[in-house]
Formats: C-alpha cells, sequence, structure tokens
C-alpha cells in the first residue's frame, strides 16, 4: 500500500514543461488529473475515519478501552486506521506540504490547491 502511495506522489509531483505544450491543453487536462490524484488521497484518507467522528462511546466502548479512551473519536486521533498509518509512513505527507510551497501554489491550478488542502485535512486527523 505505501508503494502505491508513493507512486501517486511521484505522479502529483510531476511537471509538464510548458515550451511542449502552446496551446495549454496538456497542461490543462495534466491539472485535472493532479486534482484528482488530490481527491483519491481524500477518500482514501477518510475512508472508514469518518465513520468514527459522530460516534458516541458505547457502553461496550467504555468497558473495553476505559472512560479515558472510550470517545470513537479520541482513538481516530491516537490510533489511525489501517489506511491512515499507511500514509503516515509513506511520502504523502511530506509531498503535500511541499506542494503548498511558494513555488509551487503559483504552477498550480486553484481547483488543485483546494484538492491539496482537502487531502492535508484528511490526513491530519492521525
Amino acid at each position: 500500500m505505501i508503494l502505491v502511495f508513493n507512486g501517486l506522489c511521484d505522479l502529483i509531483k510531476f511537471e509538464v514543461q510548458v515550451d511542449s505544450d502552446p496551446e495549454g491543453l496538456v497542461t490543462t487536462d495534466w491539472e485535472n488529473a493532479r486534482m484528482h490524484i488530490a481527491n483519491t488521497l481524500t477518500i482514501i484518507a477518510n475512508q472508514d475515519a469518518l465513520d468514527q467522528i459522530d460516534k458516541e462511546p458505547t457502553e461496550e466502548d467504555k468497558i473495553i478501552h476505559g472512560m479515558a479512551n472510550a470517545s470513537p473519536m479520541l482513538r481516530l486521533f491516537q490510533n489511525g486506521t489501517k489506511n491512515l498509518k499507511a500514509i503516515a509512513s509513506s511520502e504523502v505527507p511530506r509531498t503535500v506540504c511541499e506542494l503548498l510551497s511558494e513555488d509551487s501554489v503559483s504552477r498550480s491550478s486553484v481547483d488543485t490547491m483546494i484538492s491539496v488542502l482537502e487531502a492535508l485535512t484528511a490526513i491530519s486527523i492521525y
């Protein structure tokens, strides 16, 4: 799974040479692809995590985990999910932060940057 995440990082960091695309068609298509990669990272990070956020602790949770750790949201922050653990072990956090650098932002579309920010929000839960 980590290799897949690292491969997505390589893809999202790839830069299309403007000289080879005078009409800007490839650049526009590539920005859409980068946006979709960021959206995919968000979806993967949110899988199983969103279910935990709104849950109230059950009596079983209180017995198993104790009163201090009964909250599913607290356990999510502490333990993460399998996807969040894999993302944390990959190049995704570093890549997402690099994409938010001033130089990278100036070369990217607004829609791509919004998707990158959403990905950052999703992966920063854990």
